[in-house]
C-alpha cells in the first residue's frame, strides 16, 4: 500500500505506543502501516511523530478501536499483576473481595515443634463475595 492510499489513524511519540496501537488494529483485522517508525527517539517531533496509517474505509473503525476505554477494574487481578504479591484473590473469578470463613488449627502432637505448629499452622477457608467460590488454604 502506498501513502496515497492511506489516511492517518493515530500519531505517536514513541515506537512502543505506535506498535501497541498497530497490534490492536491487527487483532481486529485492520491492515495498518507505521510511517516514520524507524525514527524513534528525539527526532520524532521533527518529522511529525510516528504515524499509524490505515485504508480510508477502515479509518472510522480504527479510530473507534484506538479510543476505546481499556481500563481494568481495580478489584480484579489483571494478567499483568504479579500473583505472588501476597494478596488473596478468587481462583474462579479473580476478585479480591474475599472473606475468611473459618480457621481449623492443625494438631501438633506432644513435641515442642508440634505445639508451635498447632499454635500457628492451620487451614483457612475463604469465600469469594462476588461469585461464592470457596476454597481452603
Amino acid at each position: 500500500m502506498s501513502e496515497a492510499d492511506m489516511v492517518q489513524a493515530g500519531n505517536y511519540s514513541h515506537l512502543i505506543q505506535a506498535e501497541l496501537a498497530k497490534s490492536i488494529l491487527t487483532g481486529l483485522g485492520i491492515d495498518s502501516e507505521l510511517f516514520n517508525g524507524k525514527i524513534d527517539g528525539y527526532y520524532n517531533n521533527a518529522v511529525g511523530g510516528i504515524r499509524l496509517m490505515v485504508k480510508r474505509e477502515d479509518l472510522e473503525t480504527a479510530k473507534e478501536a484506538l479510543s476505546a476505554d481499556m481500563s481494568v477494574d481495580e478489584e480484579i487481578v489483571t494478567l499483568g499483576e504479579e500473583i505472588g504479591d501476597g494478596k488473596i484473590y478468587c481462583s474462579a473469578c479473580h476478585s479480591k473481595k474475599i472473606e475468611e470463613k473459618s480457621i481449623t488449627r492443625a494438631e501438633g502432637g506432644n513435641t515442642i515443634i508440634g505445639k508451635v505448629k498447632s499454635m500457628f499452622a492451620g487451614t483457612i477457608e475463604y469465600r469469594c463475595l462476588d461469585c461464592g467460590n470457596t476454597w481452603k488454604n
